[in-house]
Parts: structure tokens; C-alpha cells; sequence
């Protein structure tokens, strides 16, 4: 299960949940000798932050081993697929357990074949450019 839960997590730095997250200011702050004022409404983008190479090397690459426990990548604040702190979503553990059990129940019943390659627009939201398929054949034994 320590590799689904990284290919999981691999899965949500590369696609993440949601596209943005936002917070209105309750003070002015200056970041970077640039002044954010109070009230005004800030717009964060987990993707962004999920392809910092001083984050997660070689962050174009999909690699799931970067979430194992030797390698350490995506352990604090970087990896932010549900967001973070005191609005982080509630019900992410809850997601995680759900997609393990879920992806673990598909891959036992079904195997799977990638059709060729899929090819992504990045822009609004990350995605399949062009309909892409996969064949699915019940693993003999289980029900059609």
C-alpha cells in the first residue's frame, strides 16, 4: 500500500483537486518588498507550487517514488493538493483512504492498457487534450 499511497500522491501534485485556492488578507502584509493590502483577496495555485524543482526534482517527470518514505520529497508545506493550515480540507485523509480502497478494488478486478500516449493542455486546468483510451478486460474469475 506505501506505493499506491505514493502513486496516489503522485497523481494529486500533478493534478491537483482543486485548481486554486483563495484567502482574503485580514491585515496588509509585505512579501518580498511588495505590499499586499487588507481585504484584498490572494489567489494560490497548488500546481505552481508542486513544479518547484527545489521542491520536487525533475517536477515534469511523473514518479511516484519521489512520495516514498527514503526519499522524503513532499513532506511540509510544498505539497498542498487539499491546501493548507487552518483551511485545509477536512476531508482529506478521508480521500486518501477512499482513493487507496477504490484503485486497489480496480486493479484486482480489472487489467488495464494504456492506449498510447496522452497529450496535456495545461491551461485553465490541467487535462487531456483529445478523448484517450484505455481497454479494461476483467481478470478471469471475476464478473463482467
Amino acid at each position: 500500500m506505501i506505493f499506491l499511497e505514493a502513486t496516489i500522491k503522485e497523481t494529486l501534485r500533478t493534478l491537483p483537486p482543486s485548481p486554486t485556492a483563495s484567502r482574503r488578507l485580514t491585515q496588509s502584509v509585505v512579501v518580498d518588498d511588495i505590499l499586499y493590502r487588507k481585504g484584498w483577496t490572494l489567489i494560490a495555485e497548488p500546481r505552481i507550487a508542486h513544479i518547484i524543482p527545489e521542491y520536487f526534482e525533475q517536477p515534469d517527470k511523473f514518479e511516484p517514488e519521489r512520495f516514498l518514505p527514503e526519499r522524503g520529497e513532499g513532506k511540509m508545506y510544498e505539497f498542498i493538493p487539499f491546501g493548507g493550515g487552518v483551511h485545509a480540507c477536512l476531508g482529506a485523509q478521508m480521500a486518501m483512504l477512499v482513493s487507496k480502497v477504490f484503485v486497489s478494488h480496480l486493479l484486482q478486478m480489472f487489467d488495464w492498457q494504456l492506449m498510447g500516449e496522452p497529450k496535456f493542455v495545461q491551461f485553465p486546468i490541467k487535462r487531456i487534450k483529445d478523448n484517450y483510451q484505455i481497454e479494461i478486460k476483467s481478470i478471469a474469475g471475476n464478473r463482467e
